[in-house]
């Protein structure tokens, strides 16, 4: 399994999660429990999930500078 669709596959593990606690009522110890999931781990992916901090997440393409050298030369500068 390729590293991106790993890292979907646990976002949607994580998610169904979530909302399996939302709507159990029960506690995040006591879900945890009954579910055999770490509770660290429970937390780090709610808060990872909440900020929608994804690192496969759309970013904007970096810019890129143009230079005209005359000649039909042209400078490429990439920023990052």
């Amino acid at each position: 399994m390729v590293k991106l669709e790993f890292q979907t596959s646990k976002e949607a593990t994580w998610r169904s999660h979530l909302a399996r606690h939302a709507a159990s009522g029960k506690s995040i110890a006591a879900f945890c429990r009954d579910e055999a999931i770490s509770r660290a781990n429970f937390h780090v992916w709610r808060t990872k999930l909440a900020n929608g901090a994804n690192e496969h997440a759309a970013r904007p393409a970096p810019q890129a500078t143009f230079i005209d050298l005359g000649a039909g030369v042209v400078l490429t500068i990439a920023r990052r």
